[in-house]
């Protein structure tokens, strides 16, 4: 049952009746009265939603009372907007709308909105009935305290050990501990861990539990911490009563002080808890529990914020297990515990999912009853009150009405996508979702703030970043998504694979998966007419026609056809228009009646590489973000000066001299709508003109600057104002050649000293201009092949990324890269790249100067000559590629390096192991070293050594001695090793940590006779391209996790071992190019794990095995390039097509046989078993 979320809908009628264009219509209508009666009857509305929003689901008439008035709302809001628009446009035509739309459409409209008006304001007085209070109702939360049993906690030893390490060390001072992580996650039950240690225990004088809540009233929790510490009854609550009696108990001891469940974010709250800790010792602790990470940021105390991050699959699993079999009983199911772990992948990592699906399971014995729990969607199940439902909507309650509504708004998205921050803000905006704070503020900037709200709480993650700090994109997990869907309820579908009927009047939001199984919309979907958002998400392009979407859904306010091949024209129709994203859409020209929309903010023509001109951004004046980026035909605009400059009422007495100007000439300098111009190519100065009167954000890149043929021209760019830029791409083309008119030009584009990125690519200049740019972040200079020296760098404070590439005039790098006089230089550089510079012989440096105190990755490439660098003693990451190898002598003396590439490392016969003794590396590639014969044995003394990657080695004839003690080795690849003729048994075969092992093209290799009984952990295994090798490993069985096999290209190989059949974890199997391979066998059909078998090259395979319809979990069938088998597997009349009829999804010689089931996986999996 979805939850209504109401008040900022109703706060998006209140803007649209308050418009000078609506208030104006309604003087003339005579609707003034209905207007004011309207604004009352909602006000006295908005004050009791919270309660109603509170009591809908136990109170079944509020909620009906809540849908009945979110619809109206919803209704009067699509009104409004076309009303307003009609108007809008009319007064583009004639100078009296009132003339050229009243006219015309008046009773009509105002009948229409008199109606509206009336039916929303019964609506909002009916909520009177309830007598609903005003304000936000308590929840009642269920206290914890610190006992726990260990034995029944899984898979949070080491979090608990590093805690333990934080409460131990004695660093001064109170410090403050946040546990930070999603409702369910287990912030308590490690905080209970830690309470209970025994070390911990014996380090502290005082140990003081706290269940706080969000009632966190300071003088309740002071008298908790004198409950706790002296197991008595306080019954006082004089403030000065408790502040002594706190100080009696903690003044001169070391104590430890849990805070359980901390909700505020109200800094003078804080402030006034914060003296009462102040008594203690140094080494004292405070641990604090909570989903906000903002919580984790409240006090002055030194911080130490841990986030908390879900369970490994296989704690989940015995958690999971723990809950739903008796003890020893799982045994006698083997059945229900594959689709057990099927379960457990609903559960995100959250213990909480995992041990109330479990217990869901304690008596349920029969094989129908698991399969529906795994097919079912977590919030269907019946587990409303056990648990994981309240704990995670409990965060969702606590959000204000504003930001449960963009929340909900998210599950418009698959699973696991990845969520570009500004796109969604740009949509939020579109939605109405956004709301004026009244101060002024971009609507850009409140959603900012919405969404770091959101993220504090951890609605999201930064993708591949668990605490979510500086990345490109971020997601939900899996079990918040799941929340967002429930709480959207019918107002959002996602469309997979089609969709049947099923009431759609309320869906507001679709987004539907294109794929070439399912080309097309859904019928059902255009029942669906309120439809505000639709989004295609490519797979396949879509065959539908435009034209059928803009005249079924008139209400649209977000359409993103990214990637399709959706026919454009009929634009004109969308008047609601405001977000439209054609990505990588293969159009020459836009409908021109795109210009004509009135609302339209956001433009995103990213990568629409056949478009030659746009339509006249001059009257799109709510247009604020503009995406043109590779744009690559885009340049020219076929019309002339004089009418740009008549429709701007300007001058154009030298228009005969541009008869031809750039497209962003189209952008009227009166203009302050634009915010975003991520690309502009210029064609001349008055291109420039244009950009500088815009007031732009973000970043901008400015191309083709070799148009610009003076400083003066470039200074009208205006650059050097533009302090809300933060990235500045100054790129010129390959035909630059004039060295003098270009370092002048770079002069004028000096930008604002705010900068944070600055990018310069094909710079034909000598020297580089000397800006003073302190807030500079990220410095990239690309083939600038002309600079004679460097720019000074080393002085820049906040510095952390350097990407110098392609400097083929550089010799040496100098004492100006440093900077005369700085002591310390390259303060805060991180990541340092030096590549593709031919002709760098030297580099000035000296050591003991205290140069890049805290670079940890620092890449060189291409730059033969060089035969010294400084040597960087904080270097965790360092590659070396295309170089001498006289610069591997700086490597041994880098005691913290983790990661090290070496490649076309010239004169590198041996690899010397001195320095691998105490190393810790934990990734190491060795590539296209062709004169290195062997590795050294000291490479086994790598302990914590994960991946060892040795590629195109022509020369190297065997793996190191030692390879058996590299037992944290979780991934191995050896590829093009063309002198490998064997795998030594004592060597990959005791791999015991090994996940994956991929052994391509090594084309004398003839055996494989490792054993493979001690590779319980290996998940995927490769083998490609190796025509010598004649057998297989017998001793499969014993890969008691593997999920992939891949055999390819080993034509020596002519069956499969038959031990296979015993590996239960088989998910993906592909083989091809197996010219011996002349039967698939009978045992296939025991991998009941297998979901995805990749045939392909096989050209004597005869026929398919009879036990292929016993592969119920199959649901992903392709035979490429295998005549025989092709034949036999046509649809309905070929002999192996009962075979395989059951697979959802089956490729067939041609991309697609038969029909695809709307059953089985996504289509967003893929169905390859590469990795």
């Amino acid at each position: 049952m979805a939850d209504i979320v109401l008040s900022p809908v109703l706060q998006v009628v209140f803007d649209r009746l308050a418009s000078p264009v609506l208030q104006k219509a309604a003087d003339i209508w005579g609707l003034k009265d209905n207007f004011q009666n309207l604004q009352n009857a909602l006000l006295m509305a908005q004050a009791v939603l919270e309660d109603a929003e509170d009591q809908q689901e136990t109170n079944k008439a509020v909620r009906i009372w809540l849908s009945k008035l979110k619809d109206a709302a919803y209704h009067a809001e699509d009104l409004l907007d076309e009303i307003a628009s009609h108007i809008t446009m009319s007064e583009r035509v004639g100078n009296n709308w009132v003339f050229s739309f009243i006219g015309k459409n008046e009773l009509v409209y105002a009948e229409k909105l008199r109606f509206m008006l009336q039916e929303l304001e019964n609506s909002a007085v009916e909520g009177s009935k309830f007598h609903l209070r005003q304000g936000i109702v308590q929840s009642n939360r269920r206290e914890t305290g610190p006992f726990i049993i260990e034995s029944e906690i899984y898979g949070r030893k080491e979090d608990k050990e590093k805690i333990v390490k934080l409460l131990l060390s004695n660093d001064g001072n109170v410090c403050f501990i946040p546990i930070v992580g999603i409702g369910g996650l287990g912030k308590t039950t490690l905080a209970q861990l830690v309470h209970n240690d025994e070390e911990v225990t014996r380090h502290f004088d005082v140990k003081i539990w706290v269940f706080v809540s969000d009632d966190f009233d300071v003088k309740r929790i002071m008298k908790a911490i004198i409950e706790s510490a002296t197991m008595d009854k306080c019954d006082s609550f004089a403030m000065n009563v408790l502040q002594s009696k706190i100080w009696a108990l903690l003044h001169k001891k070391r104590y430890l002080i849990v805070l359980d469940d901390v909700w505020i974010e109200d800094y003078e709250e804080w402030d006034k808890l914060e003296p009462i800790f102040r008594v203690g010792i140094d080494g004292s602790k405070i641990i604090v529990t909570t989903r906000s990470r903002k919580v984790a940021f409240m006090t002055t105390f030194p911080t130490n914020p841990y986030y908390l991050k879900g369970l490994a699959e296989e704690d989940c699993w015995k958690l999971f297990k723990s809950r739903a079999f008796l003890q020893g009983e799982e045994g006698k199911y083997p059945n229900l515990l594959e689709i057990g772990k099927k379960i457990i992948k609903k559960c995100g990592g959250v213990p909480l999912a995992a041990k109330t699906l479990g217990s869901l399971m304690r008596f349920k014995r029969e094989e129908r009853e698991w399969l529906f729990v795994q097919n079912s969607e977590l919030w269907d199940l019946d587990i409303h009150h056990t648990g994981i439902l309240p704990a995670l909507r409990l965060s969702y309650f606590h959000l204000p009405s504003h930001l449960k509504r963009c929340f909900t708004f998210c599950s418009i998205f698959p699973k696991r996508y990845e969520i570009k921050k500004d796109k969604l803000i740009r949509m939020w905006m579109a939605e109405g979702l956004i709301q004026s704070d009244g101060a002024r503020k971009r609507p850009e900037d409140i959603g900012e703030d919405y969404f770091q709200d959101l993220l504090w709480m951890s609605f999201f993650q930064g993708a591949g970043d668990a605490d979510g700090s500086g990345t490109s994109g971020y997601k939900m997990l899996d079990i918040i998504h799941d929340l967002a869907k429930f709480v959207a309820g019918k107002e959002s579908v996602i469309v997979d694979q089609g969709l049947t009927s099923n009431n759609l009047a309320q869906t507001r939001h679709a987004s539907v998966i294109i794929d070439f199984r399912s080309p097309q919309i859904p019928e059902a979907l255009y029942e669906a007419e309120h439809l505000r958002t639709l989004i295609l998400f490519p797979g396949g392009n879509t065959r539908d026609d435009g034209s059928k979407v803009f005249y079924n859904f008139p209400f649209l306010r977000v359409l993103d056809v990214n990637a399709s091949a959706f026919e454009l024209y009929g634009f004109g129709r969308l008047l609601c228009l405001r977000y439209v994203d054609l990505s990588y859409a293969s159009i020459i020209t836009l409908d021109f009646k795109i210009e004509e929309l009135p609302f339209l903010q956001t433009l995103n023509l990213y990568s629409c590489y056949n478009l030659k001109e746009l339509p006249n951004i001059a009257k799109m004046l709510s247009l604020r973000h503009l995406n043109v980026t590779r744009c690559e035909s885009l340049f020219t605009m076929s019309i002339s000066f004089a009418k740009i400059y008549q429709q701007f009422g300007c001058s154009s007495s030298s228009s005969d001299k541009y008869e031809k100007i750039f497209y962003l000439s189209y952008i009227p300098g009166q203009s302050n709508q634009l915010q975003t111009l991520p690309t502009i190519v210029v064609g001349g100065f008055l291109d420039l003109i244009f950009l500088g009167q815009l007031n732009l954000h973000g970043e901008l890149t400015i191309r083709h600057l070799e148009n610009v043929l003076s400083s003066d021209d470039a200074r009208s760019a205006n650059l050097v104002r533009k302090d809300n830029l933060e990235s500045l791409g100054l790129c010129w083309g390959n035909n630059a050649d004039d060295a003098d008119v270009a370092e002048e030009v770079i002069e004028g584009l000096q930008p604002h000293q705010n900068l944070k990125v600055l990018v310069v690519k094909g710079y034909p200049g000598v020297r580089f201009p000397n800006w003073k740019l302190p807030y500079l972040t990220e410095v990239h200079l690309t083939n600038c092949e002309r600079c004679i020296c460097l720019p000074v760098l080393g002085s820049l404070p906040l510095l952390s990324r350097l990407a110098l590439h392609g400097m083929p005039s550089i010799r040496g790098i100098g004492r100006e890269f440093y900077g005369e006089d700085v002591k310390r230089p390259f303060p805060s550089l991180q990541e340092f790249q030096l590549i593709n510079f031919p002709n760098l012989e030297e580099w000035f440096y000296e050591n003991g100067r205290g140069s890049f105190p805290i670079l940890r990755k620092f890449v060189v490439k291409k730059c033969p000559k060089l035969t010294a660098m400084p040597l960087i003693l904080s270097l965790q990451h360092l590659e070396l590629r295309d170089c001498s190898a006289i610069l591997f002598n700086f490597v041994e003396s880098l005691s913290f390096l983790k990661y090290l590439a070496i490649e076309k490392v010239e004169g590198l016969v041996s690899f010397p192991g001195e320095f691998l003794a105490n190393s810790p590396l934990t990734s190491l590639e060795i590539i296209s070293c062709h004169k290195l014969c062997s590795l050294p044995s000291e490479l086994g003394s790598l302990k914590i050594l994960k991946s060892l990657k040795i590629r195109w080695c022509e020369k190297l004839s065997s793996l190191p001695q030692g390879l058996q003690n590299l037992k944290a080795l979780e991934l191995l690849e050896v590829t093009d090793c063309h002198s490998i003729v064997s795998m030594p048994d004592d060597g990959i075969g005791c791999l015991s940590s090994l996940r994956s092992l991929s052994i391509e093209n090594c084309i004398n290799l003839t055996s494989l006779s490792m054993s493979l009984q001690n590779l319980m952990c290996l998940e995927h295994l490769t083998i490609m391209y190796c025509p010598s090798l004649v057998s297989l490993p017998k001793d499969m069985l014993h890969l008691s996790a593997l999920r992939s096999l891949t055999i390819l290209s080993c034509p020596q190989i002519l069956s499969l071992p038959e031990e296979l059949k015993y590996v239960t974890t088989l998910d993906c199997l592909e083989i091809g190019s197996l010219p011996g391979l002349m039967d698939l066998p009978e045992w296939i059909g025991d991998i009941v794990s297998l979901r995805s078998l990749i045939i392909s090259d096989c050209q004597n395979l005869k026929q398919l095995p009879e036990s292929l319809k016993l592969l119920n979990a199959l649901q992903h069938l392709s035979i490429q390039a295998c005549p025989k088998i092709e034949e036999r597997c046509r649809e309905e009349v070929g002999e192996d097509w009962p075979k395989i009829a059951h697979v959802p999804y089956k490729y067939i010689g041609s991309p697609e046989v038969g029909k695809s089931s709307e059953s089985g996986s996504s289509l967003l999996e893929t169905t390859s078993c590469h990795f």
